[in-house]
This record gives structure tokens, sequence and C-alpha cells, in this order.
């Protein structure tokens, strides 16, 4: 069923995940968002960065994935990885967090479902 749609939600899933290029330009903008006291020295501001065109290629990863049907499963292998190590990130770090990560969590948790569903042909 999903693999008959797979083309416009790997489309609209990587241009989502893409967009969080925002926080190569905007830190602790993005910081602001998660954390409740979010942190503003150069070495987590540079990490985020990094984190945010990380996060931006598995977006185009995805959107290119589209279009070859011979990229999908190493694509979304990767993908769900990344996924849930930042799903578990969130949950598992005593951190203070704003609503902002709980649903960027929740978000990531359900595309990796969606992307498992569809690596095992449902």
């Amino acid at each position: 069923m999903i693999s008959r749609y797979i083309k416009p939600i790997l489309i609209v899933t990587g241009l989502i995940t893409a967009s969080m290029f925002v926080a190569v330009f905007a830190p602790a903008i993005v910081l602001d968002q998660l954390f409740a006291e979010p942190p503003s020295d150069a070495v987590s501001l540079a990490l985020t960065r990094h984190w945010g065109l990380l996060v931006f290629c598995f977006g185009g990863l995805l959107v290119w994935a589209a279009y070859r049907p011979d990229l999908r499963k190493p694509v979304l292998v990767f993908t769900i990885v990344e996924k849930v190590a930042l799903v578990l990130g969130i949950l598992l770090l005593p951190l203070a967090l704003k609503s902002g990560a709980y649903v960027a969590a929740g978000t990531d948790a359900t595309l990796s479902i969606v992307y498992l569903l569809y690596l095992a042909g449902l």
C-alpha cells in the first residue's frame, strides 16, 4: 500500500527534513525552540550548524531517492538510523526540553515507522 505512494511521501518528508537547513544560518533560534535553557556558547552553535547541514543532506537524499528506486533502500536505512538516534537522544537525555523537541521526536518516530513499513513491503 505504501509503495504506491512512496514517491510523494519521500518528496514531502525529504523537503520537511531538509528544512532544518535553517539551523546553519540561525542555530540560536533553533536551539531556543528545542531547549528550555538553550546553550549559546560557540561550540553548541557550531554543532547545531553541523547538525542542520547533516539533516539537510538526509532530506536531499530522501528527495533524490524518490526519483531513484535503486537508491531507496540504502537511503531509507540510513535515514531511519538518523531519525531513531534523534528520537532516542531527545527521549533519553536528561535535558529540559520545550514542546518543539517532542514534536520533532514524534515526527521522526512516525516517519521511521512509515519508512520501515515501506521496506517491509507493506
